[in-house]
């Protein structure tokens, strides 16, 4: 509790993408003056890149062939896919496969499902149940941790997807989640639980409306891009968030 006050070191937290977190760590490596820099993943930009993971395994011959059939025609590979729509797909079809396996499976489990002779014999189910179960609901479960500033649960979330960055060739993210989850062991206790406590940010009082804090950090950065910087207006402010 003594951080900050006269005597005691103060520190900054900054979240963002892999590029901007890994050039802090490279700072802090050459530059003394950093050592009070606190790199944290923007989650915004975590779950952007375990949505083009997702694509990278699921996105050919499953995912996107059905979101074109859908009319969610902006749901496509890498650099030309549009996060909002494909994060809208992926949590509907998540709700959809839910409701459909929740029925199939009766009074069986869902492992004792996915076991079973009918799902075994079955590539196309398989498959389908596989990216469900180890793919789609943990991004679910991620989306609403976020959503929540549920950090237990994001940090579980970071460990899972560890596995997907690696399948899918991200090595920066997967280096980037071991760091950070490094970082949070050996961080001071009530530094640890400040990062944790800001991971999301809900700037409103309604339950479920958090956000990464990278994204706070976007949509203030897109605000301020669209300023005439010669001429603030009262118009341009109510474009800040």
């Amino acid at each position: 509790n003594k951080i900050g006050q006269p005597g005691f070191p103060s520190f900054i937290v900054v979240a963002g993408d892999e590029q901007t977190v890994g050039r802090i760590w490279g700072c802090m490596k050459l530059y003394p003056a950093f050592n009070c820099v606190i790199p944290v993943i923007g989650l915004f930009h975590f779950t952007w890149h375990v949505v083009k993971g997702t694509l990278r395994i699921w996105g050919s011959w499953l995912i996107i062939p059905l979101a074109q059939h859908l009319g969610f025609k902006r749901v496509q590979l890498e650099t030309k896919c549009d996060f909002l729509q494909t994060d809208e797909f992926i949590l509907l079809l998540t709700s959809t496969l839910y409701d459909y396996f929740e029925a199939e499976c009766g009074r069986r489990t869902m492992t004792e499902y996915m076991e079973s002779e009918e799902v075994q014999n079955n590539y196309v189910l398989k498959s389908l149940v596989t990216c469900y179960y180890y793919y789609l609901l943990p991004y679910a479960h991620l989306r609403s941790a976020v959503r929540a500033k549920d950090s237990q649960t994001i940090v579980q979330c970071i460990r899972y997807f560890l596995a997907l960055f690696r399948a899918s060739g991200k090595d920066k993210y997967s280096q980037l989640s071991v760091e950070f989850l490094w970082m949070l062991e050996v961080l001071n206790p009530a530094l640890r639980a400040f990062v944790l406590n800001h991971l999301a940010v809900n700037f409103n009082t309604t339950y479920g409306g958090g956000i990464g804090l990278d994204l706070s950090e976007e949509r203030t950065n897109r605000a301020f891009r669209l300023f005439n910087l010669d001429h603030i207006t009262e118009n341009h402010l109510t474009l800040c968030p």
